[in-house]
């Protein structure tokens, strides 16, 4: 099983993009992250993390004579994609666009784009099925990506036709491997394998995750 958490910022957030591009360049100058040619359009930061357990839907609330409050706790149910075993999605958080915190914040669980606009932010969790599900005879493209266009709307408009789990957004994704091994493809079908913990942050980077190991 590869579960990632994918966070997802609007390119077009200039300031998030600037400060993420600095992030990406101390922790380079430091050592600590290894990244690819830097001269790539598709340039792949992989860090590694410890992360023990996945919290619950935590929203600290609107500002209440001068303090925080716990607006929301509670469990989210992961949305299994039906014509694709194994194959769970859920969308933890959305900000369309750049938020009014100023007003009290509230989650859509079924937004019109699950990939956020101009200073916008998604959080996603995904559980990806082994690759051998896309292979098997009985697998009906067609309508994984019929449903995937209801379920994913904004998202699932993106994957290429000529290779349907490759695409790309106007965003910077950070993706976090939650548990289990993927691997992520770039152009020219070049892969990164990944293990429980590594981190990736793509800046609009044309992708796709496959899962070869024997477990989902």
């Amino acid at each position: 099983m590869a579960a990632l958490i994918l966070p997802l910022i609007s390119n077009k957030n200039e300031a998030v993009y600037d400060s993420t591009v600095g992030v990406i360049r101390r922790l380079l100058q430091s050592g600590v992250a290894k990244a690819g040619d830097p001269q790539r359009a598709s340039e792949i930061l992989v860090l590694v993390v410890k992360r023990e357990h996945l919290p619950s839907h935590l929203l600290p609330g609107p500002f209440a004579v001068g303090k925080s409050i716990l607006q929301s706790d509670k469990q989210l149910l992961a949305y299994q994609i039906k014509s694709v075993p194994n194959y769970e999605h859920t969308l933890v958080w959305v900000n369309p666009t750049t938020p009014d915190l100023r007003e009290e914040q509230r989650f859509d669980p079924y937004p019109d784009s699950v990939v956020p606009g101009h200073g916008g932010t998604s959080f996603h969790f995904v559980t990806f099925p082994l690759g051998s599900v896309f292979a098997d005879p009985s697998f009906d493209g067609e309508a994984a990506r019929s449903e995937a266009l209801i379920r994913l709307r904004g998202l699932a408009d993106h994957f290429e036709k000529e290779h349907p789990a490759m695409h790309k957004t106007n965003t910077v994704d950070y993706a976090v491997l939650y548990e289990g091994e993927i691997w992520l493809e770039l152009d020219d079908a070049e892969t990164i394998h990944l293990k429980r913990g590594d981190v990736v942050v793509q800046n609009g980077t044309r992708h796709a995750w496959e899962t070869k190991a024997q477990l989902p």
